[in-house]
């Protein structure tokens, strides 16, 4: 399954920006989690993370702030 796994947007002062962890051979580990799932939860994930990027409050089921952390959070899907 071929999905974009960095994703760059403008940066407004509404707007996020989601980062997915990646090796420094350029390897990205949640492409293998993606691969391993059915196309409808994929489009889950992905709806819910362009929810978070494109509306300034998100609701906490989505989206939270991990305690002690600098700047961290959890996307929240239910697949």
């Amino acid at each position: 399954m071929s999905l974009p796994f960095v994703r760059n947007y403008a940066s407004l002062s509404h707007m996020r920006k989601t980062i997915f962890y990646h090796f420094e051979n350029g390897r990205y580990p949640v492409e293998n989690y993606l691969d391993s799932l059915s196309n409808k939860q994929v489009e889950k994930i992905f709806f819910v993370l362009d929810l978070i990027e494109n509306i300034d409050i998100v609701p906490r089921k989505f989206f939270k702030k991990l305690e002690s952390t600098d700047d961290i959070w959890e996307v929240r899907v239910q697949l």
